[in-house]
């Protein structure tokens, strides 16, 4: 596909990777002098004009959700390469009170340029500029789940039991002590896994990986060898205080198929709440670098409508993200998976909060990261599919499943050429030591906004 790996496909479409360009081209730049204060400089970037013919808006948004905004008549006579200090009004007062302000709410100030009339080349409003800076102001702490949480009926963990189940009033959850890994969660008696919650540190390759760099992973990354180069060390349910609460904790260790050394071991402690809410704890050290370091499983394929609150509302990735803001975004699984030519991995939102995955009736999961942002995406075909594939017909029929990437990280998609290069030290997945978390809620629309829900935490 070397002839169709522009900013934009064959049939007009832009490609992702299209918003970011149009970030670092813009010809208004901005720096955040005092957020707090309202005070951001702008630059006129243009070199032969000056950016009379932009009018200016501003907003606040509290996760998402617009609070406050406003707009400032156009900036007249400022010479290409000169310089304005815009000083936006952001009250105060308004975030002194507590009143105006919900739990575990961040908020964010954005400035925007656009067209003040028509072009040949785009219509009066089209976004020529913009900025979004974090607020510094530090709404309540969240809200604990109410006190009343049954207690857990039965751990079952027997000797010689291939299965590790915990059964909960309204639920159950199944381990396989063979493999480690959680393979059901059945709640109110659906069942939301189609497949064992599993680590992952591939991904179907993008441009750069495909012209050189990733033979490096094959092996201890890449899913077809993952079996066999991992073994299970311990598989065990562990005594706690509370009755409220069961805790299931699965070690492996991972090894180099070649001389069998040792990469490193990953361990996962699940915490299952009364209330049928999981808890997802996720440890691992590795003396080598990765793709990802995440974990992947399906989903019905029902449950096809995302909301999250991140960066958006196009994908973004950690060398890739300046051009999603930080907001409240919604679509459905399909339309949030890019149709490259090429199959190829796509959809990511880093610096994600939260984020759901429901049917028509408003039920699913939601997924919150718990005192960590999340690397997400939800494709609508497997993870092998995307990477076999050589061509988009090839993708189709899509389904049956939702495939769900929970991510603490993984590796820019960018390089330092075009050959097939790594991405730069800092946009790596170097080895180390990573550690993150994650819920797991099943939800539904009586339950009120999302957003209030995924506020919501368990002192565990």
């Amino acid at each position: 596909d070397f002839c169709i790996n522009g900013l934009v496909g064959p049939d007009r479409v832009l490609h992702p990777h299209c918003h970011e360009v149009k970030y670092g081209y813009q010809p208004v730049l901005f720096k955040t002098i005092d957020a707090g204060e309202g005070k951001v400089l702008i630059t006129n970037d243009y070199q032969h004009s000056t950016i009379d013919h932009l009018d200016i808006s501003w907003e606040i948004t509290a996760d998402g959700t617009v609070i406050r905004q406003g707009t400032f008549p156009p900036i007249e006579g400022l010479a290409p390469g000169k310089e304005r200090e815009l000083l936006i009004p952001v009250d105060k007062k308004y975030f002194a009170n507590p009143a105006n302000l919900s739990p575990g709410e961040e908020y964010f100030l954005k400035v925007s340029f656009r067209l003040k009339n028509d072009t040949w080349w785009a219509k009066k409003g089209h976004v020529v500029a913009w900025h979004q800076a974090k607020l510094p102001f530090k709404s309540p702490d969240p809200v604990k789940i109410p006190a009343f949480i049954p207690d857990i009926m039965k751990v079952q963990d027997d000797f010689g039991v291939d299965d590790l189940v915990v059964t909960g009033k309204n639920f159950v959850v199944k381990f396989s002590k063979k493999s480690g890994y959680l393979e059901s969660y059945k709640v109110d008696g659906v069942e939301y896994l189609c497949t064992p919650i599993m680590p992952n540190f591939w991904r179907p390759p993008v441009e750069n990986d495909i012209h050189g760099r990733m033979p490096f992973f094959h092996g201890y990354c890449e899913p077809g060898f993952q079996a066999e180069f991992r073994k299970v060390k311990d598989v065990r349910s562990e005594k706690v205080a509370s009755k409220k609460i069961a805790r299931v904790t699965t070690v492996e260790s991972r090894v180099d198929g070649e001389d069998d050394e040792h990469m490193g071991d990953y361990k996962v402690t699940y915490t299952i709440i009364g209330n049928g809410d999981l808890i997802i704890e996720v440890e691992f050290e590795t003396i080598s670098s990765f793709v990802r370091i995440g974990q992947q499983f399906d989903i019905p394929g029902q449950y096809k409508y995302m909301t999250w609150l991140g960066r958006g509302p196009h994908e973004s990735y950690i060398d890739r993200f300046e051009s999603a803001d930080v907001g409240l975004f919604s679509g459905t699984v399909e339309q949030l998976f890019h149709m490259f030519v090429y199959p190829q991995e796509t959809g990511n939102h880093v610096e994600t909060r939260w984020f759901s995955l429901l049917d028509d009736a408003g039920k699913g999961l939601l997924f919150v990261g718990r005192g960590n942002l999340l690397s997400t995406s939800a494709w609508p075909v497997p993870q092998s599919k995307i990477a076999a594939a050589q061509h988009i017909n090839k993708l189709y029929p899509l389904g049956p499943n939702v495939t769900v990437n929970v991510d603490y990280m993984q590796m820019g998609i960018g390089g330092q050429d075009g050959c097939g290069m790594m991405p730069r030290e800092d946009m790596k997945v170097p080895a180390g030591k990573y550690k993150y978390a994650y819920l797991i809620r099943v939800v539904n629309n009586k339950m009120g906004m999302l957003k209030q829900v995924a506020r919501q935490v368990h002192d565990v």
